[in-house]
């Protein structure tokens, strides 16, 4: 049996369908949800070499996702590996089709899926989950400038049952909720 292939190998395999789909080369994220680390592994130097893009990606987070399970007979080559965050390899289905797989991934997102999750705690402060309201959100909550203000603003909860530091949802969707009203109108200077 072929051993696993580096996320760098894995990653050159599927160049051209990241390309067609979007993916910047320089920001390891999650092919389904496309969940990006907060830019931890992402490439500054716009002329970086193959190599040095292939050492990003293996040293992302990501994890290796058979589309085709080795249960059903999948292998371990490229073409039947996908990079993806665990959430979305926890939630990847387990068949014999490649094209159920895809259809899966194509439509994942990671925004879509916060919001959903918290979707109550968006009602405790006021704010109906719109496609007019989510897409304000989604245009700042990916910014360096919301990152920046964000980790300024909040902090870590030691979880009662001992289980370590954690962030919050409440944190996470009322510091979305004090940008989304007070920093990120059009009368706010910015």
């Amino acid at each position: 049996m072929k051993s696993m292939p580096s996320k760098g190998e894995i990653f050159e395999h599927w160049k051209t369908w990241l390309d067609k789909n979007g993916f910047d080369w320089g920001e390891p994220t999650c092919w389904a949800c496309r969940y990006g680390f907060n830019g931890k592994y992402d490439i500054t130097d716009f002329y970086s070499s193959d190599e040095t893009i292939k050492k990003h990606w293996n040293k992302s987070s990501l994890q290796r996702c058979h589309i085709i399970p080795k249960s059903l007979g999948g292998n371990n080559h490229p073409e039947n590996l996908f990079l993806m965050c665990k959430e979305c390899h926890d939630l990847a289905p387990n068949t014999s089709f490649k094209d159920v797989f895809m259809r899966w991934a194509e439509k994942q997102n990671y925004f879509e899926r916060i919001m959903k999750r918290n979707k109550k705690l968006f009602e405790v402060y006021g704010i109906e989950l719109n496609d007019e309201n989510c897409g304000k959100m989604n245009s700042f909550i990916l910014t360096e400038k919301f990152r920046d203000w964000f980790r300024d603003n909040s902090g870590l909860h030691w979880n009662q049952q001992g289980l370590g530091n954690k962030l919050t949802p409440s944190t996470f969707v009322g510091l979305i909720v004090k940008y989304f009203e007070e920093y990120d109108t059009p009368h706010h200077k910015r």
